[in-house]
Parts: structure tokens; sequence; C-alpha cells
């Protein structure tokens, strides 16, 4: 007997840690505001050898890239984070979301470090919850803040019996400086027990401290019918500004989810620009599935300028929730561009002189420009050129930043220059400019 005594009490405690790891939660509705954080850190979350923040029953995923940090009060970068403003930080004046003071805790992806954490995936997974005794629907909500011109993205994903279905809900880039929620619909899952993983994945640079608090897991009651359009874009999305004298026809793709508990009939995905229309017919597509398409007809611009095109899905049922409508748009330029391979006709340059050559460009949102990346078709071994990045009203103005010279090489087209200083610009029109140094070349 006094043998058996240690293999018995093995068995005992194995059997309880399997219970304990497979807890399940089965009352609702379930909130989490991440209030009581093992340690508060501001350590870079791709800094794997540092653990993060514990809480009850959530687990900081062992397979990713890092570690979501606890934290308060606003994170120390300026430009990102909760409570920062483009020349601030959000020290001692950022909130969480829930109870929404500078006392409240939130989670948030760290940026900050000596080495990149571009593109880091840093996960957090839930506990297991179960709806299948209850024969009914629910919904995650998860409030998210998100920005910083370097920002990156946020997905909740879903593990149902072992299979991880990525993207329920997915936001990419920089939002603004507000708390915002997130709702991710359950209805699929009605019956099971599953996970949830949160997923940041890191952008660019230091100006990507995404921050997440408040996850909420509650009943609802879902639509009979919902078409709801998770992607609309143009293909080929290359370049957001394109020379109408080199345009190539755009085809459209759409991905519509249903998240209604009846299936949709006669889905289609209209998209028009002005007189232009076509569509992505997507037929019937079953409760809380998805479907993607391809438009049966492509666009050819007659004209510059700003092209919107406007993307809505249609149904055979009445869909009531109005979130199937979305929206891409393209600037066809009337100025002739260089692209990849070779000259183009109808360019333009100068000969016998020192000058400067570019074109302008717009960018939709607040980002961080590094380098510039040319092609000179025809270089002269040891002549010089130097990168400007200028403001642009009408016509090249104010110089912003330069780099510094470079010495072309013999059979060299491509050159990737990086500016003297990571320079932060808001949304707007630019200029990019090569200028050439050494006369008569």
């Amino acid at each position: 007997m006094k043998k058996a005594l240690p293999i018995l009490l093995l068995t005992l405690l194995t059997m309880l840690g399997f219970t304990f790891a497979h807890a399940q939660i089965s009352t609702f509705p379930y909130v989490e505001d991440f209030e009581n954080p093992s340690s508060f850190q501001t350590t870079a979350s791709c800094d794997a050898t540092v653990s993060g923040a514990t809480f009850s029953g959530w687990t900081q995923d062992p397979n990713d890239d890092g570690e979501w940090r606890a934290d308060t009060a606003g994170t120390g970068s300026i430009g990102t984070g909760p409570g920062a403003t483009a020349t601030t930080s959000g020290v001692g004046v950022g909130t969480d979301a829930n109870p929404g003071t500078t006392g409240g805790t939130y989670l948030y992806t760290e940026a900050t470090s000596g080495t990149s954490c571009s593109n880091s995936n840093i996960s957090l997974i839930s506990g297991y919850f179960d709806f299948s005794a209850t024969g009914k629907y629910y919904r995650v909500k998860l409030s998210y803040h998100m920005f910083g011109a370097g920002m990156g993205s946020l997905h909740i994903d879903v593990n149902q019996g072992g299979t991880w279905y990525n993207d329920i809900w997915s936001q990419y880039g920089e939002v603004d400086t507000n708390w915002h929620v997130a709702i991710a619909n359950l209805g699929k899952f009605n019956t099971d027990s599953i996970q949830i993983r949160i997923v940041a994945v890191m952008g660019s640079n230091y100006l990507s401290d995404c921050a997440i608090d408040n996850f909420i897991v509650e009943e609802y009651n879902p639509p009979l019918y919902d078409a709801v359009i998770l992607e609309a874009f143009y293909e080929p999305n290359e370049y957001p500004i394109i020379p109408i004298s080199q345009f190539d026809s755009l085809s459209f793709e759409a991905r519509v989810r249903n998240e209604g508990i009846n299936s949709i009939t006669q889905t289609e995905v209209e998209v028009t620009e002005g007189s232009f229309t076509t569509s992505v017919v997507l037929d019937t597509i079953t409760s809380f599935a998805e479907k993607s398409g391809t438009s049966t007809g492509k666009y050819f611009p007659s004209s510059s300028g700003t092209k919107t095109f406007v993307f809505e899905a249609t149904l055979a049922e009445s869909d009531t929730v109005y979130n199937n409508i979305d929206s891409t748009s393209i600037i066809v330029s009337d100025t002739v561009m260089a692209r990849e391979l070779g000259g183009v006709t109808g360019g333009i340059g100068f000969n016998g002189g020192t000058g400067e050559i570019g074109h302008m460009f717009k960018l939709i949102n607040a980002d961080t420009i590094t380098s510039v990346t040319f092609y000179i078709q025809n270089p002269t071994p040891g002549d010089s050129v130097k990168v400007h990045l200028r403001n642009f009203n009408i016509t090249p103005s104010s110089l912003i930043q330069s780099s510094q010279a470079v010495v072309l090489a013999t059979g060299v087209n491509w050159y990737t220059v990086k500016l003297n200083c990571p320079t932060v610009v808001a949304a707007g029109e630019y200029f990019v400019g090569v200028e050439q140094l050494v006369a008569g070349s």
C-alpha cells in the first residue's frame, strides 16, 4: 500500500490538472476588463524573454512572437497609444475603456524596441466558453485603440474543436485617437465550446502601440438574413495613383458573410462608379458562412480624377441590418510617371546641368516615410544624386527631409535611399524628387 500511494496521488493530480486546464465558462454575460494584472510592463512586446501579464482564465500564447503588456495612464511614445496625440505621449492622460479612467488598466503591444517588432504576432487566448446547453446565440465585444502612423492590425479568432477560424473580425491600420468597440458574431458556434484568440500584428515602426480592453461575451438575437461585406477591393491594386495613359483595366473582388440564421439567396455585390456598373455574383450563402468572388465586368477610365467605387450587397430576402455597403478609391492621373521596367513614351527630364525631377503622391492616412526607391535607366557611373521629400501645393514647395548623396554604380539601376531621419507625415499631398548633383550628365 505504501508503494501505491504516490502513484494514486500522481494520478489524482494529473486528473485535477486536466480538469482545470479545460474549465468551462457557462454564465453570461462574461466580462473581463483586465483590471487586475499580475504586473505592469513597458518592455517591447516582441521581447519574448520577458513574460507578459497574466489574468485568471487567460493565456499569453506560447507559440507567438511575444507578449501583451498591461499598462495604465497612457503609453510613453509620442504619436501612438491611449492618450497620445501626434505631438505628445499619453503618459498621465491616457485612459482605458472600462472604467474609462487614467487609473484603469488596458493591455497593449509596446512597439518601441532596440530591434524591429515589425510583423510580430502577439496573441492572447481565453478560457473555454460553453454555449452547448443554452440553445441561444452569442457575440463578442472588444474595446480597441489603434492610433499610430505605423499601426499594424488586430484580429479575433475562434477555436472550435481544435480548428482555428481566423478573422471573425479584423481591423487594419490606424483608426484615430479614440476607443472603439469591435463586435463579432459567434452564432456559428452556438452549440459548441470555444476559445477566443485576440491577435495583434505589430506595424512597421514604433508608432504601432495597439491597445485592448473590456472583453465581453453576451447573448444576442441575430437577424434572419444579414449579408455583411467583409472585403471589397480592385485588382490589380499595386498603385493607388495610376496615369490614364498607363492604365490597365480593373476587376473587383468581394467577400461576404451571411450573419443571419437563415440562408440568403441570389446574393450579389454591385459595384458602381458614375455610369459604370458591374457585379460579383455569389448566389446562395448558408447561415454564418462566407463566399468570395470576382466581378463579371472590368473598369477602364475615360478621364482623370478620383474614382470611388461603391460596393453594395443585395439579396432576394429582406436584409434589415445596414452593414452591406463599402467603398474604395483610386486616383487616375493625367501625368506620365515612370514604372518599373523601361522608359515611358512622353516622359520628361533634363540634360547638361543639375536639377530635380520626381512626382507628387498622396497619402490617404498618416504614415512614416523612411526611404525612397527609384529606377535610373542608364546611370552614369560616378555621378551622384540626392533624394528630397517636399510638401506639395499645386507645385513642389518647402523641403521636409533629404537623404545623403548617393554615388551611382555601374550596372545598378534600382536604388533605395534612406532619408536622413524617419519622417512622420500627415495625410495629404507630397512631392518626392531625385536631384542630379553633377552638371553635364
